[in-house]
């Protein structure tokens, strides 16, 4: 991730997404076909967005998620489920109230699909991942001595900047809810490699503000604010512990307390799946990598 005040870009990173993919969650799986993406409310029960065989979003299944019944099939049939589909989940289950403390769920999971499940224990291996996100983001703001107020504008990157429902990552913090305008870029590392591709001097570009950016980097396993702050988010995850007590917590360690979260903010998504641009050949997408000589 990265801050941009004034001329300054400063950056740092907080170890996230594999943990609520394939290697902290039990039905993880990273974004490919029969991934769920999303899930949303639809007649009382939930309807799963499934990724299709050609990297888009399709209709899945409607189901009961505390009962685990299949409502209503559908030809785009769910094997696991996403990072992004993780924080769908969590936040949907926690604005419906299925979650009323962290990070207890009815009778300890949802279902979403026949041996798809998420569990309380995921709910507590997302929320370490989720509260390193939040956590950097704060210690960024603070450190570069700006208010959280002072933040303008949030991109999204990666599968989150493509699939995820921007204000669903609001509601559980994984993008800052007290900035107005929120952008979803997409895959930017898979676009800028074809930008390179296309154009070789391209690069040059990039060396040089990756040169600019290198000595501004915030180490955050040495920041104290990140270490106080994200303690205060594993005790939210993990134990419940309510908002004030996570504001009284950042004020014993003079950190400025988290802002009002906003209503509403504006959002522009400009992808609708990784690769925009597939070109005339179309896209394969390989499933068995380690197969073939």
């Amino acid at each position: 991730m990265a801050l941009k005040v004034g001329d300054r870009i400063i950056t740092a990173s907080a170890a996230a997404g594999p943990a609520i993919e394939g290697q902290g969650i039990s039905c993880g799986m990273l974004a490919g076909p029969g991934a769920i993406s999303d899930v949303n409310v639809e007649g009382g029960y939930w309807r799963l967005t499934v990724i299709d065989s050609n990297m888009n979003p399709a209709k899945g299944p409607l189901v009961d998620p505390v009962m685990g019944n299949e409502i209503e099939g559908s030809d785009a049939m769910p094997k696991g489920i996403t990072g992004t589909g993780v924080i769908s989940t969590i936040a949907l289950a926690l604005k419906e109230g299925l979650i009323e403390k962290l990070p207890e769920l009815p009778n300890g999971k949802l279902i979403l699909g026949p041996g798809i499940t998420i569990s309380d224990k995921d709910v507590e291996e997302a929320g370490k991942a989720i509260g390193a996100i939040r956590a950097a983001h704060m210690t960024l703001i603070v450190d570069a001595g700006i208010k959280y107020e002072d933040l303008k504008y949030s991109y999204m990157s990666g599968a989150t900047g493509t699939y995820v429902d921007a204000n669903k990552a609001r509601r559980i913090g994984s993008v800052p809810d007290f900035c107005k305008n929120i952008i979803q870029f997409g895959n930017t590392s898979l676009s800028l490699a074809r930008k390179i591709a296309i154009d070789r001097s391209k690069l040059d570009e990039v060396i040089t503000i990756a040169q600019k950016i290198k000595a501004d980097h915030l180490m955050m396993a040495s920041s104290e604010t990140f270490k106080n702050i994200y303690m205060c988010e594993l005790a939210s995850w993990q134990n419940g512990m309510p908002t004030g007590m996570y504001a009284q917590m950042l004020g014993m360690y003079n950190i400025p307390v988290y802002p009002e979260t906003l209503k509403y903010a504006n959002i522009e998504k400009r992808v609708v799946r990784d690769i925009d641009d597939v070109g005339y050949l179309g896209l394969d997408v390989v499933v068995d990598i380690w197969k073939g000589s």
